[in-house]
C-alpha cells in the first residue's frame, strides 16, 4: 500500500521558486543597470530571472583552457627576462 502518490512527490515550478529565499545582489553602474534590463526586456524575461540563469549557467559551464592567454603570457616572461639586461644609455 502505497501512502504517498508519485504526483505528489513531484514538486512545480511554483514551488521550487517559493524555496529560493536566498537573495545574492551585486552593484551597477545605472548605465549597466539599464542595458541588463533592456537586455532581459529583449529575451522576454525579468531581470532577476535572467541574472539568475546566467548565474547558474557559469557554476555549471566547465573552464575553458585559452591557449592565447598562455602564449602571451610566456612572450611576456621572455620579454622580461631579456629586456631585464638591455644595456641603458648613460649620458
Amino acid at each position: 500500500m502505497t501512502i504517498l502518490k508519485a504526483e505528489s512527490m513531484k514538486k512545480t515550478s511554483n514551488d521550487r521558486e517559493a524555496l529560493r529565499i536566498y537573495p545574492v545582489t551585486t552593484k551597477l553602474t545605472k548605465e549597466e543597470r539599464n542595458a541588463v534590463t533592456k537586455f532581459a526586456e529583449t529575451h522576454g524575461v525579468a531581470r532577476g530571472q535572467w541574472m539568475r540563469d546566467v548565474i547558474l549557467a557559469q557554476l555549471q559551464s566547465t573552464p575553458r583552457n585559452n591557449a592565447s592567454l598562455a602564449e602571451v603570457l610566456g612572450i611576456r616572461l621572455l620579454l622580461v627576462n631579456v629586456l631585464r639586461h638591455w644595456p641603458q644609455d648613460k649620458n
